[in-house]
Order: C-alpha cells, then sequence, then structure tokens
C-alpha cells in the first residue's frame, strides 16, 4: 500500500473514531436527558423511588407517573431521530443543505393529509391508517415541491426554499379551511397535536416511531453509500456506478417516510431536520455513515429536551415541543441562509 493510501486508511480510521466518540457522548447525554425526564416534574419522583420503579419494586403512583413519563421520552426522541434523518437524507439527495422536512413542506403535507383523514371519517381511525395518509402527503408534498422548483438548470436550492414556503402557507391555508368545516369535537386536540404537543403520547406512538426507525435503518444504512456518492456532480456519480434516479426516489421515499410517521404522532415540529444534521457535519464531517447516526441521536435530544423544557417552564401549563423547536430553529435557519449568502 502506498504512502498516500495508508494515510487515507489513517484518517479515515481517526474520523471513525471521532465518530464514535461524539456517539457515546451523546447518548449518555441522552441517558441523564431520560433520568431527568423521569425524576422532575409537577410530580417529582426521588431517584431512590425511580430505582424502586425500575427494579419492580413501586407500582404505586410513582410507577405510573415515571411509565407515562418513559413513553412521552421515548416517543419525542423517536420522533427527533426520524425528523433529523429525513433532514440529513433530503439535504444530500437533492444537494441542498436548507432542505428540512418542515422547511420544503414534507411535514405541512403530512399534516394536511393526516387532518383530512381525521375530519372527513365519523367513526374510529387507527393511527396506522392516519400513519399511511401522512406518508401519502408527505410524498405528494415533496414531489409538487421538487416539480416546482424545477429549472433548466435543475433544482435550484432558492427555489425550493420559497416553493416550499408555498406550498406549506397553501397546505395551512387548506387545514384551517378544513378545521372550520369539521366536527367541533375534534377542533381542541387537533390544534394542540398540530402545534406539536407530545402530551398523551402512548405505548402504540412509542411503537410505531420506533418500528418505523428500525425498518428504516437498513435501507438507509443500504443507501448511505449511494448518498454519498449523491454528494458528487451527475457524471462522477454516474462513473462510480450510482443511478442517481433510482438513488434519488428512494432517499425521497424515506425522507417523507419517516417525516410523514413522525407529523401523525408528534404534529408539526420544524427545524429539527436542519439544526441536527448541520450539527452532526461539523461535529464528525459529510459522511453520511458518520453523519447520520449522530444527526439521529442530535435530533432526540432536541426534541425530547424541547419536551421536557416545554414540560417544566411554567407547570401546569405545558408548551408544545414544536413550538419551541420553531422558537429555536428560526435564527439557526436565518444564519444559515446568511451564511450561504454571505
Amino acid at each position: 500500500m502506498s504512502v498516500a493510501g495508508l494515510a487515507t486508511g489513517s484518517g479515515a480510521m481517526s474520523a471513525d473514531r471521532r465518530a464514535t466518540y461524539v456517539s457515546v457522548i451523546l447518548m449518555a447525554a441522552l441517558t441523564v436527558l431520560a433520568f431527568a425526564s423521569l425524576t422532575l416534574g409537577l410530580e417529582a419522583i426521588s431517584p431512590g423511588t425511580l430505582w424502586s420503579v425500575l427494579s419492580g419494586n413501586e407500582t404505586g403512583d410513582a410507577a405510573h407517573i415515571a411509565e407515562l413519563r418513559w413513553q412521552r421520552f421515548a416517543t419525542a426522541a423517536g420522533i427527533g431521530a426520524a425528523l433529523a434523518l429525513s433532514g440529513a437524507i433530503l439535504q444530500t439527495a437533492l444537494r441542498n443543505p436548507l432542505a428540512e422536512p418542515g422547511v420544503i413542506g414534507l411535514s405541512s403535507g403530512a399534516a394536511l393529509a393526516a387532518t383530512l383523514v381525521m375530519l372527513a371519517t365519523t367513526g374510529y381511525v387507527a393511527t396506522w391508517q392516519i400513519s399511511l395518509a401522512a406518508i401519502v402527503g408527505s410524498m405528494a408534498a415533496v414531489a409538487a415541491v421538487t416539480l416546482l422548483a424545477r429549472s433548466p438548470n435543475g433544482v435550484q436550492p432558492l427555489r425550493l426554499i420559497l416553493a416550499g414556503i408555498a406550498f406549506s402557507a397553501l397546505a395551512g391555508a387548506v387545514i384551517t379551511a378544513a378545521t372550520l368545516v369539521g366536527p367541533p369535537h375534534r377542533l381542541p386536540r387537533l390544534l394542540v397535536w398540530l402545534s406539536g404537543d407530545l402530551n398523551g403520547s402512548n405505548w402504540a406512538d412509542l411503537r410505531l416511531i420506533w418500528s418505523v426507525l428500525l425498518i428504516a435503518a437498513p435501507l438507509i444504512i443500504v443507501t448511505m453509500r449511494r448518498l454519498d456518492v449523491a454528494m458528487l456532480d451527475p457524471i462522477s456519480g454516474a462513473g462510480l456506478g450510482n443511478r442517481r434516479g433510482i438513488t434519488l426516489m428512494l432517499s425521497l421515499f424515506m425522507a417523507a417516510s419517516l417525516a410523514g410517521v413522525a407529523t401523525t404522532i408528534g404534529g408539526i415540529v420544524i427545524f429539527v431536520g436542519l439544526i441536527a444534521p448541520h450539527l452532526a457535519h461539523r461535529l464528525v464531517g459529510p459522511v453520511n455513515r458518520r453523519r447520520m447516526p449522530v444527526a439521529a441521536l442530535t435530533g432526540a435530544l432536541i426534541v425530547a429536551g424541547a419536551d421536557l423544557f416545554g414540560r417544566l417552564l411554567d407547570p401546569p401549563t405545558q408548551l408544545p415541543a414544536g413550538l419551541i423547536c420553531g422558537v429555536i430553529g428560526a435564527p439557526f435557519f436565518f444564519l444559515l441562509m446568511r451564511h450561504r449568502n454571505g
């Protein structure tokens, strides 16, 4: 092996080691956050009581409260991971660092489809039916926005953002109109859900979001190399055997599915898919096999942390996690746009 090859191998090993260290630190932070989520709140649980709950020696109110808080924390973490992965996939597949499920309209399309299904159905609507509608709505949104943003020179980043904003505004208007003519008894919960509130998360939500993540994980791993090749120009990608059209369609399907299910459970939570991949890029670089896991962990921390903050800020009032993520993410988005334009 040449000296250059040894240097390249050493650099890759060093980058892999750094990614491992960062992932371990993020998992430790998630563990601390989980502990805080289980113990803190209107009804505090002491560490000793929590240990008794976890060991099965406590079955009273504390056990019930801890169970509810665990469901909420794990669901929030899953939603954050799904949105972060969706954003990372979109940014790479569309070659646009500003792409994000909320910014380009995927979340709005998913919310619109889910809202219409919930309001149009008189009887019980299963979660999987709402999720399926949300995925279809998310896929329709990314197709419409990409088509609107297309120009003779391809999909332009600024056009994509403007098309996403326009689509989100249109979807928001249709949602508002639908809620005005929909069944009045469903409106309060619907409006809270759309704001990104995770209060009332249950085992069904937890199982759904993590099942989708587990199913998507091997697909993401398979396409990681192709996504890395997609970062090159189309000619280079074709030279390396990458079928960009197939890769793009598979990537957009995964991004839409992740965003659709996350929206089904948590409502519209924006900017997580923008912040988490960029932080991961700063921490471990652009290579997707290192960036994706770190982005998922970062997204989980952001949403779970925002949910805990909203729960503790002014109890018993609870601010939706989606609202807090929007407040945090908007300045980040403006700074990123300024940096790119500067």
